[in-house]
């Protein structure tokens, strides 16, 4: 939980999830997800569906968190690998915080 509220406060300092490129990959990916078929799943999958899937820009914010805090090896939703879901939305943040040196 340490990692994604700590990738929180890097997004109120960098804004990185108000790129357009960050948005427009989550928007992209977001809009996959919300075609699949639910059934099946167990609670916990579908409650970080839910989570990962708001309306912008808590959606997105969300998703950039938790993947940021699963890069770097535990997130809240570690029963599912994001980076599966978003491998775009994973990726841009990530050359970012690099050019930052985050």
């Amino acid at each position: 939980m340490l990692r994604h509220e700590t990738r929180h406060a890097l997004d109120q300092i960098h804004e990185i999830s108000r790129f357009k490129e960050v948005f427009d990959a989550w928007q992209k990916e977001r809009k996959h997800l919300l075609t699949l078929d639910q059934r099946g799943w167990c609670e916990r999958e579908t409650e970080v569906f839910r989570y990962v899937t708001q309306d912008y820009p808590s959606g997105l914010e969300e998703t950039v968190a938790e993947l940021y805090a699963q890069v770097r090896g535990g997130g809240t939703g570690e029963e599912i690998d994001l980076r599966l879901a978003h491998p775009e939305t994973a990726a841009i943040p990530e050359r970012i915080f690099k050019a930052l040196k985050i």
